[in-house]
């Protein structure tokens, strides 16, 4: 068995982010795609019911190796909550998996599908249309790259079992405004796509900008079944917080795909955020702070290190390898770790914000039992597989950051 191979990329801060990580990837031992031992299974819940949503099936095979055809067939229904969005499904019989859950789903009718299941290396395919209607396939899983094919099997278009949704995610109607936004990154001439949830009422609102953990997440953060960043959004925007959060750079409708985002890219998408939420007449410029997941905890500390007029820091998660990252924040913080999470260590996390966070004005840290790095219930073992928990952010840490907003910014 080959030890995992690291993956280098633009990124200063290498620490371990698990199997979907964009700074390890992981090549599987033996014939690439043996997921049997680490699969998705479908998520425990009551049979979906069936809408008349449009499904597309997509049917092929990927040509391992050893020269042995691994046929899979995905499924893609419109997202719910989502404008323009996909959920998905996969089977792929040979490794026993049936009904596994996709993510980073990307489908526009007659041009592209790009989907990728969790596992060893993150498996991808990536198809585009010919001009005949047809699809070129290329399956990526680590640094390798197989042949593939693939299909659209078209007279499945019919009434589509729609992928159930995590108990905490928000519907509508909602008891704020919500409105799709156009956010402009002169400096990087691309435009990013978001969604600004408003509190009801007049004046002028203190708000938050959401950074992501993973530079390919949409805006809502989706893992399975699971929308961590729409459920805080929600959450805060009710508690009187108005929320801006993004997709990242060629996801949803964000341009600046094709390649990846350097620290310094996601900086500037930052600041982007940053004047946009500025410049609104709904929101009080000189309370608009950042909250930042993972590696996005770090791009959120360097931002308000360049920018002084950060109102606040939520740092969720943060791995400080390096700690510098966070030397020059000069404004409030709270900072929180799950106990369970194994991407980045907890207590040696908080030891060295504690250290490094000399001169914000005040600091709050806290290791909350139980959660894992996405702020799930670990469970007895420890571990959560994707759309495993019934949350999708825990109650206590919400409650945590809302009341932590409200105090520091009375």
């Amino acid at each position: 068995m080959s030890s995992p191979t690291p993956y280098s990329d633009a990124r200063p801060c290498p620490y371990r982010r698990g199997s979907r990580s964009r700074s390890y990837r992981q090549l599987a031992a033996g014939a690439l795609l043996a997921l049997c031992a680490c699969r998705t299974e479908p998520a425990q819940s009551p049979e979906p019911t069936l809408t008349p949503a449009p499904l597309t099936r997509f049917e092929g095979e990927v040509r391992l190796p050893n020269g042995a055809p691994l046929q899979y067939a995905a499924l893609l229904v419109p997202d719910p909550v989502l404008q323009g969005g996909y959920l998905g499904t996969i089977d792929i019989p040979k490794q026993a998996l049936s009904g596994a859950s996709l993510e980073h789903v990307r489908f526009v009718p007659g041009e592209h599908v790009d989907f990728e299941l969790a596992g060893p290396g993150e498996p991808r395919w990536i198809a585009h249309y010919n001009a005949d209607g047809s699809l070129g396939c290329q399956f990526l899983q680590g640094d390798s790259s197989l042949p593939c094919s693939m299909q659209e099997v078209t007279e499945l278009r019919a009434r589509a079992p729609v992928p159930p949704l995590a108990r905490q995610t928000p519907l509508p109607p909602f008891p704020y405004r919500v409105l799709e936004v156009k956010v402009e990154n002169p400096a990087a001439h691309l435009v990013l796509a978001g969604t600004l949830s408003l509190p009801r009422g007049a004046g002028k609102h203190a708000a938050v900008l959401l950074v992501g953990d993973d530079d390919a997440r949409d805006r809502d953060g989706t893992h399975a079944r699971h929308k961590p960043y729409l459920v805080l959004a929600d959450h805060l925007t009710r508690a009187g917080v108005a929320v801006l959060r993004l997709d990242a750079r060629g996801v949803g409708g964000s341009g600046g795909g094709g390649r990846q985002p350097s620290a310094a890219d996601l900086l500037s998408d930052v600041q982007a955020g940053l004047a946009f939420s500025r410049a609104r007449p709904e929101l009080d410029p000189r309370r608009v702070g950042l909250i930042g997941h993972g590696f996005g905890a770090v791009i959120a500390a360097r931002s308000a290190t360049f920018d002084r007029a950060v109102a606040f820091l939520v740092l969720l998660a943060p791995p400080v390898n390096p700690s510098s990252a966070f030397a020059g924040v000069r404004c409030p913080v709270l900072a929180l770790s799950g106990e369970e999470d194994r991407q980045v260590d907890s207590n040696q996390s908080l030891l060295a914000l504690r250290s490094a966070l000399v001169g914000a004005p005040s600091v709050v840290l806290d290791s909350l039992p139980g959660l894992d790095h996405q702020f799930q219930h670990a469970g007895a073992s420890g571990t959560s597989e994707p759309g495993e928990s019934d949350d999708s952010f825990a109650p206590k840490a919400l409650e945590l950051i809302s009341s932590w907003i409200s105090h520091t910014l009375r």
